[in-house]
């Protein structure tokens, strides 16, 4: 998944501006996504709407955008945000992914099962695979607050099917116990016996 980033970049020290897009880029990486910065290749002796122009068009080859912490503070961010909500894409935020919970999530899972978030978001029906993919999927909504659209382009599946997490999550809780003991073994792994 291709993310675009986006922050203040005018009325910062442009060395200042890329050292938050770089560590961005890092974030974003370090969540097995892939970064797009516009500052990449930018030319600085154009003007604000021709980089504007730049920035929309690679924004539209993404899809998703991260949000750098300082946003709000810049018109060109607060467009672009805007564009992309309009666009139903996935909208990451600095503050929302600080220390990067989906990536501790991902490695919980990971250490507490052996599967990585490449298999089970793969379009396959072992049971393994969809009760990690369960895990996960319903902590983004219930804990994170994503919205079932975002969390079924991270997970590969249909809205509907992400929609029906919360109460399928629930309902293995109830009734399976193998369910139970592999969301406490990543409980465990998760921010050290964290509840999910």
């Amino acid at each position: 998944m291709k993310v675009y980033i986006s922050g203040q970049i005018t009325g910062l020290d442009i060395d200042d501006a890329r050292a938050k897009f770089e560590n961005a880029e890092n974030i974003v990486r370090g969540m097995g996504l892939r970064p797009v910065n516009p500052l990449t290749g930018s030319d600085q002796t154009k003007k604000w709407k021709e980089h504007m122009v730049r920035d929309i068009e690679m924004l539209f080859g993404c899809d998703a955008i991260f949000m750098i912490r300082n946003w709000k503070k810049s018109k060109g961010a607060r467009i672009e945000r805007f564009i992309a909500e309009e666009m139903g894409m996935l909208i990451l935020h600095e503050n929302g992914v600080n220390g990067d919970p989906i990536k501790k999530l991902k490695d919980a899972i990971y250490q507490a099962t052996g599967i990585s978030y490449e298999e089970y978001t793969q379009r396959n029906k072992k049971l393994p695979n969809h009760f990690a993919r369960l895990v996960f999927g319903n902590y983004l909504l219930s804990v994170e607050q994503y919205k079932p659209r975002e969390v079924a382009r991270m997970v590969n599946r249909s809205r509907s099917t992400v929609s029906r997490y919360p109460e399928n999550f629930q309902t293995e809780i109830d009734v399976n116990r193998e369910f139970r003991d592999l969301v406490k073994g990543i409980e465990f792994y998760f921010e050290g016996n964290v509840s999910l």
